[in-house]
């Protein structure tokens, strides 16, 4: 917080991170229903360690980017009952350590306002030990992906060597929000907010997988071009003083409803519409926003949402009561 507050940091890459059953960062709390308890945890609570509070907090008040490897545990799942801090036993809940594969994502990556970004090889086939989602408490995970597997990186004593992980993956997409942000001031002249450029990077990424965000993918492979010309428009330099308009930030009120009226171009066949708020903490969301939208007089539309308790299946249009981002 000090250094985003005094020294200009606007992103954190993050190449670490913890499984829960391996808790070394006590004290941890579990939440239910009845607050503070160490019984079996239902399922739309989750696990939520102070960690992620203290993350979540920090995001909110220093607004900078958290970038989260999002875990190489896909194929270390841990079935059985563990103790928590108190050394009471605690019990996987209903869509904890049920799909193999699946639900491996790390405690850190797991916070509502941080992006947990998985591994893919060249050919964008997700690699086997990047960890999935649901991130605790249902929510999505890992949120994009990049490629990080035989990749090209430094080494411990100063020459390169090849290495896998999501830890490479990871710092590729911060790397390309940095890319984002420096476009954004030489345009715009203005210092864009991490929900920004996060929704950035949301709305341009290459959707792969399952059709719309899913548990493996996320939204998709970062794509650092379109989301740079999504900055300064596609179209050449005299839309730059129109390109403002693509982009809606604002502040809303309990149960206000805001409405935004965009014109799609006749040659287009397909428009996104993403929105993405940093949430207070704590393992639920406390503010909850609904995205809809309606092309003429239709009906709304509701965002894509994928489902926690079935991981393999397709997202559909419902509402969203999880996830900082629709």
């Amino acid at each position: 917080r000090y250094a985003a507050q005094n020294l200009g940091l606007r992103i954190s890459s993050n190449s670490w991170g913890y499984d829960p059953d391996m808790d070394f960062l006590p004290p941890a709390r579990l939440e239910t229903a009845d607050s503070h308890s160490s019984g079996k945890l239902k399922t739309r609570w989750g696990y939520y360690p102070n960690f992620n509070y203290a993350t979540d907090q920090m995001v909110r008040a220093a607004d900078v980017l958290y970038f989260w490897a999002a875990g190489n545990e896909s194929y270390s799942v841990v079935l059985s009952p563990v103790p928590d801090e108190m050394n009471q036993i605690r019990y996987p809940d209903e869509w904890h350590r049920t799909y193999p594969g699946f639900d491996t994502m790390l405690v850190n990556s797991s916070a509502k306002n941080v992006l947990a970004i998985g591994a893919t090889h060249k050919d964008d086939v997700i690699c086997a030990f990047s960890s999935r989602g649901p991130g605790y408490g249902g929510r999505l995970g890992p949120h994009l992906v990049g490629p990080g597997f035989d990749m090209l990186t430094l080494a411990s004593d100063n020459t390169y060597a090849h290495g896998s992980g999501t830890s490479g993956s990871c710092p590729m997409a911060a790397g390309v929000a940095a890319l984002l942000i420096d476009q954004y001031r030489k345009i715009h002249h203005a210092e864009p907010s991490a929900a920004l450029i996060t929704a950035l990077l949301f709305n341009s990424a290459r959707d792969l997988g399952l059709a719309g965000p899913d548990f493996t993918y996320g939204y998709g492979m970062v794509d650092a071009q379109l989301a740079a010309r999504t900055i300064s428009g596609q179209e050449g330099i005299e839309e730059l003083k129109k390109v403002r308009s693509r982009f809606v930030e604002a502040k809303i009120k309990h149960k206000q409803e805001h409405l935004y009226t965009f014109d799609v171009p006749k040659n287009k066949q397909e428009m996104r519409v993403t929105l993405v708020w940093h949430d207070a903490p704590g393992p639920k969301l406390i503010n909850n926003l609904d995205l809809w939208a309606r092309y003429g007089n239709g009906k709304r539309v509701l965002p894509l949402t994928p489902d926690p308790y079935d991981p393999t299946a397709p997202a559909v249009n419902m509402s969203n009561k999880r996830d900082t981002s629709e």
